[in-house]
């Protein structure tokens, strides 16, 4: 097996180039955080990640500020090809309640459940978060969408 190089490296201008001209925002490296230490592989395969389908999203009342609803979380039902999985995300600085039904998303669908806001969560949808100092528009996290055909339940798997 041959071994790969582990050496973190700055971009440099000809790369930062090339990722403008391919339509991408350049960052600034300093405002990126620093990659997290590496995992075995065997607990990279140990996450069963899946597209799933939101079939159904709803505020959720914040006891912390007498059960307004809540400005982070959204209560979502995301289908999952075989079973319907109750999901409580922060997405809602990302999607509004009409917005997020029907979207495809990635889904972490074999995390233990969790209880947030007094709800069971099982689930965590995969978002990414642009650390430019422009931020996007609305907010500075973005959920990974399920592109394609791809229909609820399909596996995501690396290469």
């Amino acid at each position: 097996m041959q071994e790969r190089s582990h050496a973190v490296r700055p971009l440099h201008h000809r790369e930062v180039a090339v990722s403008t001209a391919l339509g991408e925002e350049a960052t600034d490296s300093a405002d990126v955080p620093a990659l997290q230490p590496d995992v075995s592989v065997a607990s990279y395969e140990a996450l069963d990640i899946r597209v799933g389908r939101i079939v159904k999203a709803e505020t959720v009342p914040d006891p912390d500020h007498g059960n307004k609803p809540s400005r982070k979380y959204l209560s979502l039902v995301v289908a999952l090809g075989n079973e319907f999985r109750s999901i409580i995300s922060g997405v809602r600085p990302v999607f509004d309640v009409e917005e997020a039904i029907g979207k495809s998303v990635l889904v972490v669908a074999n995390t233990e459940e969790e209880v947030i806001l007094g709800r069971p969560s099982r689930g965590r949808l995969l978002v990414a978060a642009n650390y430019s100092k422009a931020p996007m528009p609305r907010t500075l996290r973005t959920v990974l969408l399920g592109g394609g055909p791809v229909p609820p339940g399909s596996q995501v798997t690396g290469l």
